[in-house]
């Protein structure tokens, strides 16, 4: 489905995002519902910056909700100028992921990280949840900067 909407490379990157799965029934979805291929391309271009925003934030698929829509929608209109569907198209594609259940093996990433990774990770999670720190302050990116000990020379 997708490659009736874009060019090869693209599908391709499309199809080893973390929300590949997803997508095409996404856009069988869209195509159903009567939406241009301009609209079609432009909601999966923002899904597809989600997909690459869950895997540097090291989230999964059954780990998207509205409160992690949030936050990467405040991330991504840092970035990127907003547009007046962005809402609407996360909106209805969370819909989707919850009407069709993506438990399918392949969509779960299950990534193997380090023990600084985790510990990081815990660090954030008690912040958030003991200190009140927002979720949209981001440790993990903040200490990349910092020269922690690495596993290698510990």
């Amino acid at each position: 489905m997708l490659e009736q909407y874009f060019e090869s490379r693209v599908v391709q990157e499309l199809q080893a995002s973390l929300l590949s799965s997803s997508l095409e029934s996404f856009v069988q979805t869209l195509a159903e519902a009567g939406y241009s291929r301009t609209s079609v391309q432009i909601k999966v271009r923002l899904l597809a910056h989600l997909g690459a925003w869950l895997r540097s934030t090291h989230r999964t698929v059954a780990g998207i909700d509205p409160r992690a829509v949030e936050v990467f929608l405040r991330d991504y209109h840092r970035r990127f100028k907003s547009k007046k569907g962005d809402c609407a198209t996360l909106r209805d594609f969370l819909e989707h992921l919850q009407h069709n259940k993506p438990t399918a093996i392949g969509l779960v990433v299950r990534s193997v990280e380090s023990p600084r990774d985790k510990l990081l990770q815990s660090y954030e999670k008690h912040l958030q949840d003991e200190r009140g720190l927002p979720p949209t302050f981001n440790v993990m990116e903040r200490l990349s900067a910092v020269n922690l000990p690495s596993e290698a020379g510990a």
